[in-house]
């Protein structure tokens, strides 16, 4: 693309985003900018594929670090740990994964109903998929 070009969509965005902070009822904050722009500038299908392929690298470097994370940590009890205090280890290790996840699900997630399947499946088939981060 040419230097004109990258100029005039920048300046779009700027404008759109200007356009934005002019509501007063609500903040958004620069991603949210950033996709309405986006889907404005792009048709159903390519906004479609665009957010298809984000989605998709985000799961994929997801997968990669955890499963880096599990690597290592399994390296550290096989090799820098005795054998005989292997067996705790391995009755401390599910416990404190499942106790985090509970804490997680319970402080972050709060629990709350629209952050459950069948809410996101509902909203989708009513075509109204505004759903909270």
């Amino acid at each position: 693309m040419s230097k004109i070009r990258l100029k005039s969509l920048y300046i779009s965005f700027l404008r759109f985003r200007r356009g934005f902070q002019n509501y007063p009822f609500r903040k958004f904050n620069y991603a949210e900018i950033a996709l309405f722009w986006t889907k404005n500038r792009l048709t159903r299908s390519q906004f479609l594929v665009l957010s298809g392929v984000l989605v998709g690298l985000t799961a994929g470097i997801a997968a990669v670090i955890l499963k880096m994370l599990v690597h290592t940590i399994s390296e550290f009890v096989n090799n820098d740990i005795p054998f005989e205090e292997r067996i705790f280890i391995y009755a401390i290790f599910p416990m404190l994964g499942i106790i985090i996840t509970a804490l997680i699900v319970r402080y972050f997630f709060k629990a709350d109903d629209d952050k459950e399947l069948s809410y996101v499946l509902r909203q989708i088939a009513k075509n109204d998929s505004k759903i909270k981060s």
